[in-house]
């Protein structure tokens, strides 16, 4: 091969063979014609014959221009680097990353990069590069498309193998979702950094060059403090800390701190590969005589070799001399608790921000529904049959005989009603959510939207919220309105209800006749008597509404979603009107908290907490240490 093609060449292609067949039956042939198409490329590459399908241009401009020094002399200038495939094959090739025809491009769009920038830069020049292909879809020639097909590399100029194995790899893994179009165009958007200007990032670089790196740093870190509290010693006994160098009193000491112990410590460290850590340590001491007994306090320091200089400070409590083993130490806001040298508790104190004061809200939002469910218990064990929706305006049901008697199907049914566009960012409140009615939710949850879309809160093993996505970038939130309104919908249908003058009050309904085992959900004839009822009130003021309506026979069906239906609106006109009192008292939109406590907090933070004055909240992060 000619000499003057070496000097650009990133690497020969007998090596670049090795990445480009990953098969070991393949045969001899089919070898040779790689290294032959290859050598041809190289010798096509460097007569220029491909130099007419390259464009450049500034990346977010809209202009094609041509090569001059500045695409590879400017720094931290974003460029694109463009080779069009369109006249180069007659037709646009299609996009399979697998054929001959993408994995020749691809290699030509890279030998091009190396001979037209990368060859002008020097061997330690930082270059940032992301692959993009220009698509156009088959059967509609006027719309093209850009897309990313690699996340961003950093590479260096011996990096040319390392980036093509990269850069095939996302064509690989991305060839199912745009196999309906063809190329028209490979890009290169590339980015020069100043020399070693972002060594400290991952990047793919050569083996000689990592293998100096990798001494360098060796080198670097031997110099450095190793300091950690499983590095330092697990006992208050000074004599087993290692080499006493000075001593000034006596140890124990039995007076006051300003006797002190110097000492130099030596221990291989296993996690640093057996690298001798040396450490010098300045010692005071201290008794307190308290009714419990004598308590010794060492107040230590880790120091430099001339023990002046301090990087380090803990302290050691010893309350039995007879088990210097067994002691508190604290540091770096720490506590730690050793039992004969071990470990067996910890706790650290966490920094705090201040509370800061929140903004009133403007407006109240209003986007939210509910929902209710209708339970049978046979034996303990709870079945839906019937769910009601009130979005505000239209009250929808799903009851089971409509569903082939299935709980599942018709659960799945209401909950692919509520994931739609239009009740998109909706809280739908479900009273009770967190105990009954979320248990049979849940499943049915994980298996219409995918365990991956669900984001619950849990705390105290209740569901405070649970956030579905949908769509991509659609959600709604499901929350537990007991947690805001603290009451039976009986109690918040009689204070918060009212809805046009007129409260909406729950409804009376035979919970019991629906537990029969043999139950039918059509079931349409005589009314239900007192035995189906909790109370006498309950059944006279079912009674009453059948007097009133006149009804000669009693519908299961119609009535549930009648009472389901009731309690969905009863709940909605409490938190409207709830919300509306806060909103009209503080400024506060209720949609914002899904409990009363952190409504409450929300409150104090909106109304009563001033920006000149700061409070404070301490937490500590408490760990129990076993080993």
């Amino acid at each position: 091969m000619n000499s003057n093609i070496i000097k650009w060449v990133p690497i020969n292609n007998k090596i670049l063979i090795k990445y480009l067949v990953n098969s070991k039956s393949i045969t001899l042939q089919y070898y040779l014609n790689w290294i032959k198409k290859l050598d041809q490329n190289t010798l096509e590459i460097y007569s220029g014959k491909w130099d007419s399908h390259l464009k450049y241009r500034r990346s977010y401009g809209k202009e094609l221009l041509k090569l001059d020094s500045s695409f590879y002399t400017n720094r931290n200038v974003w460029n694109d680097f463009i080779f069009s495939v369109e006249d180069l094959l007659g037709s646009n090739i299609s996009f399979d990353p697998l054929s001959m025809n993408t994995t020749l491009c691809l290699i030509t769009l890279l030998k091009l990069f190396w001979r037209n920038i990368v060859i002008k830069l020097d061997f330690n020049t930082i270059i940032k590069v992301q692959l993009r292909i220009q698509l156009k879809q088959s059967n509609n020639s006027y719309k093209t498309i850009i897309r990313s097909l690699s996340k961003m590399q950093i590479i260096m100029k011996g990096d040319y193998t390392e980036l093509y194995q990269v850069l095939k790899s996302g064509l690989n893994i991305l060839s199912e979702e745009y196999e309906n179009f063809n190329v028209s165009s490979f890009i290169l958007f590339y980015s020069i950094n100043h020399d070693n200007s972002i060594l400290n990032k991952s990047i793919l670089i050569s083996s000689e060059t990592k293998s100096n790196w990798n001494k360098e740093s060796k080198i670097k870190n031997k110099n450095k403090l190793k300091i950690n509290y499983k590095n330092l010693p697990n006992t208050t006994n000074l004599l087993e800390w290692g080499e006493i160098k000075v001593i000034k009193g006596n140890y124990p000491c039995k007076d006051n701190f300003l006797n002190k112990v110097l000492i130099k410590t030596k221990f291989l460290n296993r996690k640093e590969n057996l690298i001798e850590i040396i450490n010098f340590y300045s010692i005071t001491t201290k008794i307190l005589f308290t009714d419990r007994g004598e308590i010794l306090i060492q107040n230590s320091s880790i120091v430099d070799n001339t023990y002046s200089k301090v990087y380090f400070n803990f302290i050691d409590i010893l309350y039995d001399r007879a088990k210097p083993k067994s002691f508190v130490r604290i540091y770096d806001n720490s506590l730690f608790v050793y039992e004969d040298g071990e470990i067996v508790y910890s706790q650290r104190r966490k920094k705090a921000s201040y509370f800061k004061t929140i903004k009133k809200d403007n407006s109240l939002s209003n986007n939210f529904i509910t929902m209710d469910l209708e339970t049978k218990n046979i034996k303990g064990v709870l079945e839906p049959y019937c769910v009601s929706i009130f979005d505000g305006k239209v009250s929808y049901s799903f009851y089971i005989t409509n569903y082939e008697n299935s709980p599942d199907l018709m659960m799945k049914a209401a909950l692919n009603f509520i994931l739609k566009r239009k009740y998109n960012k909706n809280k739908i409140y479900i009273h009770n959510f967190s105990h009954f009615d979320g248990i049979f939710l849940m499943r049915v949850i994980s298996e219409v939207v995918g365990v991956s879309n669900i984001k619950p809160i849990i705390r105290d093993n209740r569901i405070i919220s649970v956030r579905l996505n949908f769509y991509n970038n659609y959600y709604v939130e499901l929350r537990d309105s007991y947690l805001l309104l603290n009451s039976s919908l009986e109690n918040l249908g009689k204070t918060l209800t009212l809805n046009k003058g007129k409260y909406e009050n729950k409804l009376s309904f035979p919970y019991k006749f629906v537990n029969e085992p043999d139950v039918n959900y059509d079931y349409v004839g005589e009314a239900p008597g007192l035995k189906y009822f909790d109370d006498i009130d309950s059944y006279t003021k079912f009674l009453d509404t059948l007097i009133s309506e006149n009804l000669s026979k009693w519908d299961l069906k119609k009535e549930t979603i009648r009472y389901c239906e009731q309690d969905c609106k009863t709940l909605y006109y409490a938190i409207l009107n709830f919300s509306k009192e806060i909103f009209k008292e503080f400024r506060v939109d209720v949609s914002h908290t899904p409990t009363i406590s952190s409504l409450a907090f929300r409150v104090f933070r909106t109304n009563f907490l001033y920006s000149f004055k700061k409070y404070l909240l301490k937490v500590w992060q408490i760990q129990n240490t076993t080993t």
